[in-house]
Parts: structure tokens; C-alpha cells; sequence
């Protein structure tokens, strides 16, 4: 495989490790008694354990700026959050799930305009092909997706933040000098202590700690195992996609995350003929039909990168 290609299988492997994760996550909000804003706060403080890994990795103290954006890229991490639950709260999740397809279209033109990121054409195609196909995969019913609802612009607020976090992280990557040119842990573990920084300030105020607070008594002990199971899925995840996103296009890399609905899909069908008090994917010919068409889309998207 060319060298150029390597951050493409990182990153499926990153959203193969996230579709993962939310399947654990998925049997772990079953119980009503989860909010899914304290669930969030309660596995980025569980991801603590990673600075464990301190002393057997090469951590070194970045450069101010790389280490003020890397802190500032963890907050951003923890307050997408905010606007995304807002968004479910006020509609349904078939219609907010497909909007995350906006998070692509701004990295593309945010890292254009701000690192000067730029394409060759096939990747281009495979952009447009990745982007349309995890919209397709990640639908139930398309009326009312685009409607201008609150629920819509929160989730634009929400698409929009995750984009400046991703090509954030590829300006620091950008700006560090060769003598960093391996420093994914290292750049991992301080944006992570920018996001339990971020989670603790939030759990300074009352509106956020109670019901966290609640939620952690109140969860089973076997559901905790399956938030630590899904905190160490993602944080695999997270270190897989912070290399990808070193090695290759942030574009690229956030367009591929059209696999992680696909994975889930796949994940989420198989626990459904296994496990259907948790899981009740659909699985009638008419929505098999529109996954189909998403899955081919997406891997001609891939094919379109391999050119």
C-alpha cells in the first residue's frame, strides 16, 4: 500500500472503532434514567485513565501555540455537546442524525480558507460520493430534514464546531516542528486534558453536576463496564483518527466518516437478529434499498481515492 494512502485506513479503522463505541453506549442509554449530556461528561472523565500512559510514552511539553490550540481543540470536543442534545430535544433523531452530513462541507471549505488545504480532482469526486452516501446511509425518512427549525441550526452550531475542531487539529499538527513529527500521544493526551478540563468547569455549575451525579448513582454497575468498554473503544478511536488526520486531508477524513453510519448499520443489524430489546434496526426492503444505494456511493468514493 503507497504511503500516501495509510491515513484512509486509519481512518476506517478509527470509525470502525467509534461504531463500537456507540453500540455499548446504545445498551447503556436504553434505561431512561440516562441523559445523554451527563453520559458524555461521565465517559470524557473516565477517559482520564489515558494519562496513566504518561510515563511509557515520549510526552514532552509543546509549543505555547500548539499547546494553547491543542487545549482550545479538547474544550471544542466537549462543547459540540451542547448544541447537539439541544438538537434532539427538539426533534426527532432520524431527522437530526442525517444533518451531521454538513460536518464535511465545513472542514472542506474551513480548511481551504484557513490552512490552505486543497484537493486533487478524484478526491474531489470521492468527496462528493462519501458525503452523499453517508447522508443516504444515515436517513430513515427524508421529509422534514431541512426544515428551519431551531433543531436545524443547532445542529448546524454543532456540524460547525466539529469542523473548526478537526482542521484545528491539523493546524497544529502543521505547525510543529520535525522534531515533533511523531507526536500524536502527545498531542492526544493535551487535547484530552483540554476536554476534562472543559468537562469539569461544566460540572462546577449545579444544572450539570446533579443530574450527572444522579445518573452515576442510579446506572447499573454492569452498564458502568459498558460506558468504561465504550470510553476505551473511542479513545482508541481518537488516537487512530488524530494520526490520520496528521498523515493525510482533513477533508478526506471527515468525508470517510460516512463508514462509521455504515459500520454502525452493519453492527447495529447484527445485534438487532441477536438482541432486540437494545437494538430494532429496520430491516424492511424498501429501507434496504436506500442502504444499498449509500453503501455503493461510499465505495465509490473510496475506489474515486485510490485513483
Amino acid at each position: 500500500m503507497a504511503d500516501g494512502h495509510i491515513y484512509i485506513v486509519l481512518s476506517l479503522a478509527a470509525y470502525l472503532f467509534w461504531s463500537l463505541s456507540n453500540i455499548f453506549d446504545k445498551i447503556v442509554v436504553d434505561d431512561r434514567i440516562v441523559d445523554p449530556v451527563s453520559l458524555t461528561f461521565f465517559e470524557i472523565l473516565l477517559s482520564i485513565f489515558v494519562f496513566l500512559f504518561i510515563p511509557f510514552v515520549d510526552f514532552v511539553l509543546l509549543p505555547p501555540r500548539a499547546l494553547l490550540f491543542s487545549l482550545l481543540t479538547g474544550a471544542l470536543f466537549v462543547l459540540f455537546v451542547i448544541p447537539y442534545f439541544e438538537a434532539l430535544k427538539r426533534e426527532e433523531v432520524s431527522r437530526v442524525t442525517p444533518l451531521w452530513r454538513f460536518y464535511p462541507i465545513f472542514t472542506l471549505l474551513i480548511s481551504h480558507f484557513t490552512i490552505g488545504e486543497t484537493l486533487h480532482w478524484n478526491h474531489y469526486i470521492a468527496f462528493f460520493f462519501l458525503v452523499s452516501g453517508g447522508f443516504l446511509i444515515s436517513i430513515k425518512k427524508i421529509e422534514g430534514i431541512f426544515r428551519l427549525t431551531k433543531a436545524f441550526w443547532f445542529m448546524i452550531l454543532t456540524t460547525l464546531i466539529t469542523a473548526i475542531h478537526d482542521v484545528g487539529l491539523k493546524y497544529i499538527y502543521q505547525n510543529l516542528g520535525p522534531e515533533f513529527k511523531d507526536a500524536d500521544l502527545n498531542v492526544f493526551l493535551w487535547v484530552k486534558l483540554g476536554s476534562v478540563v472543559t468537562t469539569l468547569l461544566f460540572l462546577s455549575g449545579t444544572r450539570f453536576r446533579r443530574p450527572t451525579l444522579h445518573m452515576v448513582r442510579s446506572l447499573p454497575n454492569i452498564k458502568k463496564i459498558f460506558a468504561f468498554i465504550s470510553v476505551l473503544l473511542s479513545q482508541i478511536a481518537m488516537i487512530l483518527f488524530f494520526r490520520s488526520v496528521r498523515l493525510g486531508s482533513v477533508s478526506i477524513v471527515s468525508a470517510l466518516s460516512g463508514f462509521e453510519s455504515f459500520f454502525t448499520m452493519i453492527l447495529a443489524i447484527i445485534f438487532t437478529l441477536k438482541w432486540t430489546r437494545y437494538f430494532k434496526e429496520p430491516i424492511d426492503w424498501k429501507t434496504l434499498t436506500i442502504k444499498f444505494s449509500a453503501i455503493l456511493l461510499i465505495f465509490a468514493g473510496l475506489l474515486f481515492l485510490y485513483l
